[in-house]
């Protein structure tokens, strides 16, 4: 799933990887917790952010990478629809 290609790994010990979308260039976290729901997913929008945000909270890995995968063509959808507004900026410029 991880190793697709999809992501370049940054980093990845027990328990925890650090990831970087190839789509959208942001940087991702899944963590294993002890919890209802063990996958906790924390999210930035580039490597040059100092700190991640908690995004949620997973079933399994493969929901996470789910969730990943959703945001990222949501966020390439919002740039898209922003570049062919000629003249026109997305109040989510910040997210591509």
């Amino acid at each position: 799933m991880i190793k697709s290609g999809y992501f370049i790994i940054i980093r990845e010990v027990e328990g925890y990887i650090e990831i970087i979308s190839k789509n959208t260039r942001h940087c991702w976290i899944i963590k294993k917790i002890d919890s209802r729901k063990p996958i906790r997913l924390y999210h930035k929008h580039s490597i040059t952010e100092m700190y991640y945000h908690k995004h949620g909270e997973f079933i399994s890995v493969r929901k996470a990478i789910d969730e990943i995968k959703s945001h990222d063509l949501y966020c390439l959808s919002v740039c898209r629809n922003r570049d062919e507004n000629v003249g026109g900026r997305s109040r989510y410029s910040d997210i591509c």
